[in-house]
């Protein structure tokens, strides 16, 4: 997420932080299976965090729009 306002704080790019959850989970002692299981979970939760982050847009183009469409039907 490149894009910031002043409502949302700066949130790191998913690879850097992916990069360094990766590194940390390299350093704990946990079985294989664990760290694969880890790694799934890492997936899923940043694909459930783009799907948040697109629905977000989605919804702010669409009360742009509707901002814009009453704006000037109230003229």
């Amino acid at each position: 997420m490149n894009r910031n306002s002043k409502r949302m704080p700066e949130v790191p790019q998913p690879a850097m932080a992916r990069l360094s959850l990766v590194q940390r989970m390299e350093q704990l002692r946990i079985s294989e299976g664990d760290r694969q299981a880890a790694a799934e979970w890492m997936r899923e939760g940043e694909s459930l965090a783009d799907f948040i982050r697109q629905s977000a847009d989605a919804l702010r183009s669409t009360a742009s729009f509707l901002e814009h469409y009453f704006a000037q039907t109230s003229r």
